[in-house]
Parts: structure tokens; sequence; C-alpha cells
């Protein structure tokens, strides 16, 4: 639902990769909800971006970014934060340190089954 939901606003960033054969590879969403409020500066979140395992270290997601950063722009987004899985293998971490995102604020995510 939440996907579906993505696409179809227009105020937001849904942008998919596809190899040559056409089979899907990757993704990248991001939300621009944060733009309209009266603030100095215009945030974006990324919120997801994907890539295969055996399509990974090839520049997708690198791809997906620019093009969600050149589409932002055009929008007047003047930030973006994006949330990270530090329990992961690092690779987002990684990548996100590469394209220039710093340590913001810090939250810890509590959950229970219910």
């Amino acid at each position: 639902d939440e996907f579906l939901l993505a696409i179809k606003n227009k105020d937001n960033i849904f942008l998919i990769a596809e190899n040559l054969q056409g089979v899907k590879i990757g993704f990248l969403y991001a939300t621009t909800d944060d733009k309209d409020k009266p603030l100095k500066k215009k945030w974006a979140c990324l919120v997801y971006l994907g890539v295969l395992a055996n399509f990974r270290k090839q520049g997708v997601a690198g791809m997906l970014y620019d093009k969600a950063v050149m589409e932002l722009r055009v929008r007047d987004i003047t930030n973006l934060y994006g949330w990270a899985n530090i329990e992961s293998d690092g690779a987002i971490l990684e990548f996100m340190e590469k394209k220039g995102f710093t340590e913001g604020h810090a939250y810890r995510w509590m959950d229970k089954k219910i």
C-alpha cells in the first residue's frame, strides 16, 4: 500500500532501475512532504534505496540517487535526510557517507510484537 501511494503522489519521487532485459533491479523512494512548511530549508527524506544483491557495486544505487537529487533540486529542495539500518551489513551506511551524508540526530527504534 505504501508504494502504491508513493507512486501516485506527485510530490514524491519514485524511481526504478531496470537492466537491459527490463528486469527491475533497484528502486528509490523519496518524500518531499516537508517542502511546503514555512522553513528556510526545504527537506526531503530518502525513504528507501534498494538494489538486488547481484547488481550491487555496479553504480545502480548511485545512478538512482543522482537522478533523485537532480529532481529534488528542480523542486527547490535544499536538504536531504535518510535513515539507515545500522544492523545491516553496513553497505547503506558506506553509500550514504560516500554521498556526503553525516551522522545527524540519534534515535532509538523500539518495537513490540502485539
